[in-house]
Formats: structure tokens, C-alpha cells, sequence
């Protein structure tokens, strides 16, 4: 069972990603969360945006982190999700979750002790 969303790059350049996220039903974070109404875990957003910000940007966490993020609105596995990833400063990652257009999720990390 796939743990990530395949991604492919809709635009890129040295301090920003945008990437068009495609779900499947079959992804283990749908499973058990819920049985009969599956939706997209928050943490599993904010997993997503680090593991992406490294491969992309080469952004990592390694000193620790400090987030904010808010989510406005739920996602379902058939969801067409993009995902933008921006470092707007030295230490901090700006991403947002957009479906259909619609932000979805929005947050910030400042990574610590880098």
C-alpha cells in the first residue's frame, strides 16, 4: 500500500514548487480514517509538504520545526489536489493545498536549530 501521492511538477523554480498531487483511494493514510467516509488526514498534509519541500527544494528538517497551519476544508481521496511549497525566507516554508482552485490547507513551518 503507497504511503505518498504521486507528484508531478506544474511549475518550479529555485525557491518554489507547485505540484499537481494525484490520490488514490488506495493510499494507507485513507485507511481507518475514516471506514466509511475516508478523508485526508491534517498530519498527513503537513508530512507531505516536508517530504515534498525536500525532493523539490531541498529543504530539511532535520533541528526540529515550529507549524502553523490551517485547514478550511476536508479532502477526499477522488480529490485533484495541487500543492505549492515556497521558502518566502532563510528557515521558513510557506504551502498550500488547492482543490479545484479552492484553498483547502494553508500553513507555515520555520525550521529550528538549523
Amino acid at each position: 500500500m503507497d504511503t505518498a501521492p504521486l507528484a508531478q511538477i506544474i511549475c518550479r523554480d529555485a525557491q518554489s514548487v507547485t505540484l499537481q498531487l494525484q490520490l488514490s483511494p488506495d493510499l494507507a493514510c485513507f485507511a481507518g480514517h475514516f471506514p466509511d467516509f475516508p478523508v485526508l488526514p491534517g498530519v498527513v498534509q503537513v508530512d507531505w509538504a516536508l517530504q515534498l519541500a525536500t525532493t523539490y527544494l531541498g529543504v530539511t528538517a532535520d533541528g526540529g520545526i515550529r507549524l502553523q497551519v490551517k485547514h478550511k476544508r476536508i479532502v477526499l481521496p477522488s480529490s485533484p489536489l495541487t500543492l505549492e511549497l515556497r521558502v518566502d525566507q532563510p528557515g521558513r516554508l510557506r504551502f498550500s493545498y488547492r482543490s479545484a482552485d479552492v484553498l483547502v490547507t494553508e500553513g507555515s513551518v520555520v525550521l529550528v536549530g538549523l
